[in-house]
């Protein structure tokens, strides 16, 4: 393989190997490629504590990166460094679930669709880093005196907000209202969606009435077909209204 006879001839070398793994091994980081980490590793084992300009290491930039697969890698090879890995903070007294509570960049939160499994996946992340950490990482300070859920929280704001309920035009970032409320296809939209929801309620349970209640012999003749009848135009307002809402919302 020619990645692994390029270590090679590198670890030949009697001086400077620093400066020709280093930057190779922090892409290698970003990209989240753990065979070709595993190699170098294998090669240079110093370089388990690389450290990029801001004075990162790999688990850290592992984690702020959501570089799930090299992280698993570095954890599943610390296991003799394992104390030492769990105590590295960083130059804002940042510990390693300070980092995992900071918001992810755009790429990396984009890979999934939607604020609710955007949130979703930062949680996740945030509590697979949390369950190898010991307990009282939770509480400790950084400079901010901020914990790590702190941090996730006041990061995620806005993410949280997305996920709760999404608008049309979404909302201003200062007031937290929606940004078209004095339009008219806004007032539309809010209205015909509020129809729709309870119309379709309401013909739900209509029916759910019609499918389980007992009915003597002479509820066939009016109030059976006339509970069905308005369940049906239950239906059809909910539908309408709900074209109306997508109508609006475009």
């Amino acid at each position: 393989m020619i990645l692994n006879r390029i270590c090679i001839e590198v670890s030949k070398l009697k001086s400077g190997t620093s400066d020709h793994y280093g930057d190779a091994f922090l892409v290698v980081m970003e990209n989240d490629t753990p065979e070709v980490l595993s190699m170098i590793i294998e090669t240079f084992p110093q370089s388990m504590w690389t450290s990029d300009v801001n004075g990162y290491t790999v688990s850290q930039i592992s984690i702020m990166n959501r570089c799930e697969k090299v992280y698993n890698l570095l954890v599943n090879m610390m296991v003799l460094r394992k104390f030492s890995h769990k105590l590295i903070i960083d130059k804002d007294g940042n510990n390693l679930l300070h980092l995992v509570g900071q918001l992810a960049s755009p790429h990396k939160i984009n890979r999934v669709t939607g604020g609710a499994l955007q949130m979703q996946k930062e949680l996740q992340w945030f509590q697979e880093v949390r369950e190898i950490l010991r307990p009282e990482d939770m509480e400790e300070r950084n400079k901010n005196k901020e914990t790590p859920m702190t941090v996730f929280r006041k990061e995620h704001k806005d993410l949280r907000q997305k996920a709760a309920i999404t608008v049309p035009g979404g909302n201003n970032g200062e007031t937290g209202q929606a940004t078209y409320r004095e339009s008219l296809s806004f007032i539309i939209f809010v209205v015909s969606n509020a129809i729709s929801l309870f119309t379709s309620t309401t013909a739900l349970l209509l029916f759910l009435s019609i499918l389980t209640v007992r009915y003597a012999d002479d509820d066939f003749l009016y109030k059976l077909p006339k509970r069905l009848i308005f369940g049906l135009v239950m239906l059809f307002i909910s539908v309408s209204a709900m074209m109306i809402a997508f109508s609006a919302s475009l």
